[in-house]
């Protein structure tokens, strides 16, 4: 539910009231409306973490504490003619936040460019002297990892981020309904709007399409 309280920002429009065939049309003269509804749902979301630290830190849980804010996805709002977070893979649904917050303690500081979901578990464990299983495939965020692949997934457009680099990393990403590839320098080009698909070498391209088979298409092939 959406408090009255949060909405500080007019005029909003709910745009998850629309279809989902309006929610990929263009409609950017009710943009900045999306955009104040979804920023007052940031406000409410505010609100509410600080009512719960307020409440947290009078019963005392908060002398010697750690507390970790994260997301699962983050949100389309006009960008690439998309509302919402269920119909691509662009940065602006892979991009979330995670605030860590101590209490009564220092630690060290984070100097990755790039983490995944999967480092924010062992990044808790290692805040916490503990030793993550070792089936876990993430990287604490205390320590820098060395090369490696970052995974996404929404529906049946796969893809990663190729940290092999010393540079920064490059964006790779399949659509296998229709067959289309897309390669984005994200540190120069964070809006992707230069494919440079064509400019890559055939054997990093063939590298990358091997990681990002489905597991669906593997079992059907070794059928045949």
């Amino acid at each position: 539910m959406r408090h009255e309280a949060a909405n500080v920002f007019t005029p909003f429009i709910n745009y998850y009231r629309w279809t989902k065939k309006q929610r990929l049309a263009s409609r950017e003269a009710e943009i900045p409306q999306a955009i104040n509804y979804y920023d007052n749902g940031v406000v409410q979301t505010d609100l509410t973490v600080q009512a719960l630290l307020e409440r947290l830190s009078i019963k005392g849980y908060l002398e010697n504490a750690l507390v970790v804010i994260t997301g699962d996805h983050g949100e389309m709002l006009g960008e690439h003619g998309m509302f919402g977070h269920q119909h691509s893979v662009h940065e602006g649904v892979l991009t979330i936040p995670m605030i860590l917050i101590r209490y009564g303690y220092e630690g060290s500081s984070f100097g990755r460019s790039l983490s995944s979901q999967i480092d924010i578990a062992p990044t808790i464990l290692k805040e916490l002297d503990l030793t993550a299983p070792a089936t876990w495939m993430g990287s604490p965020l205390q320590i820098t990892p060395g090369p490696r692949f970052i995974y996404f997934q929404q529906s049946h457009m796969i893809g990663l981020y190729d940290l092999s680099s010393t540079k920064h990393p490059i964006k790779y990403w399949r659509n296998f309904l229709n067959g289309q590839e897309y390669v984005f320098d994200i540190n120069s080009d964070p809006l992707e709007k230069i494919n440079l698909i064509a400019t890559i070498d055939s054997a990093k391209l063939q590298s990358w399409r091997s990681q990002v088979i489905p597991g669906s298409l593997i079992g059907k092939a070794s059928t045949h």
